[in-house]
């Protein structure tokens, strides 16, 4: 059934070092932490934990005043807060 020079214990010790590859393979294709540090793109910061940054927008008259402002101050990628979800 097996070749002569292998063992049922040699392809068990394999599978088990393959499988255990895999697991770092998958690990370093995926940055789980990436998604609790945010977005790496400038922007502010939201200033109310459930608006975000729609009370700024407010003050600034509009969206569009909003986005010219945060373009002149972090360049021509901004992004910024909309309730809980990040825009950009």
């Amino acid at each position: 059934m097996f070749p002569a020079h292998l063992s049922v214990n040699d392809l068990g010790v394999f599978a088990v070092v393959m499988v255990l590859g895999l697991i770092v393979v998958l690990l370093f294709m995926f940055d789980f932490r990436g998604a609790s540090k945010g977005p790496s793109i400038p922007g502010e910061e939201p200033s109310d934990p459930e608006m975000g940054n729609l009370g700024d927008m407010g003050k600034a008259g509009s969206l569009h005043e909003y986005l010219m402002l945060l373009h002149e101050k972090y360049g021509t990628i901004a992004g910024f807060w909309w309730a809980k979800n990040i825009c950009c």
